[in-house]
């Protein structure tokens, strides 16, 4: 089988030495990097396995106070052992391949670890959805949130705070990654990025590949919201 991810799609050097620039949102995106060959395999799999898929609450309130709004379904691996057989090897494919990235990504800054890709989700969008409105993800995530679009058009934002200070919007056809910066130590909440899906046009699938402290609470525990 021919690689599923264009790597050479991506400057890691310019992705490790500008997406943990404090001073940038912390959110980068790249065209074309998952083949069409592994869309379509994780998109007819998710279709025969929507029994296994949540709905996402409509509303959450945040500690603060803040709402956060959303409209989505979702499911989600903390053990990559889980996942259903017909699933399993198109997706363990496009984590081994990432997982090539991120070892580059490490070669080039010594603080990430972890190496090995320890979460996955799946986020299916409806046409018609709110999107999700600007949050942060948790706390137990570490060094680096990937998100793939598997089908639609990705309105996709980031910003420096809820407030959309220093926005950037990506419009991004399927196929397209999305990285994002997460806490490498501790809670990190100023390191976090505040990002947004905006309304969609005709549906949206993702697949999120994530790593994770094992010392703090599990995800699994937890409300969802990414």
């Amino acid at each position: 089988m021919s690689a599923l991810l264009d790597l050479e799609a991506l400057d890691v050097e310019k992705v490790v030495n500008e997406l943990y620039d404090p001073s940038r949102v912390g959110a980068m995106a790249f065209p074309n990097v998952l083949s069409l060959e592994a869309r379509r395999r994780i998109v007819d799999e998710i279709s025969q396995h929507g029994d296994l898929f949540s709905r996402a609450k409509e509303r959450i309130t945040l500690l603060g106070g803040e709402i956060v709004e959303q409209g989505m379904d979702t499911l989600y691996f903390e053990d990559l052992h889980r996942v259903p057989c017909s699933l399993d090897a198109v997706v363990h494919l496009v984590v081994e391949e990432f997982d090539v990235l991120y070892q580059r990504m490490a070669e080039i800054d010594g603080n990430f670890y972890n190496p090995t890709t320890q979460s996955i989700g799946l986020h299916n969008y409806w046409d018609g959805s709110v999107g999700i409105t600007p949050h942060q993800d948790f706390p137990e995530d570490r060094n680096l949130i990937a998100s793939f679009v598997l089908e639609g058009l990705s309105n996709f934002g980031a910003a420096m705070n809820r407030q959309k200070d220093g926005e950037e919007l990506f419009e991004l056809d399927a196929g397209a990654l999305i990285l994002m910066r997460a806490p490498r130590e501790g809670d990190g909440k100023e390191f976090r990025a505040w990002h947004y899906v905006l309304p969609v046009i005709g549906g949206r699938k993702t697949l999120l590949l994530r790593k994770k402290d094992a010392l703090v609470k599990s995800r699994a525990s937890m409300v969802r919201y990414s």
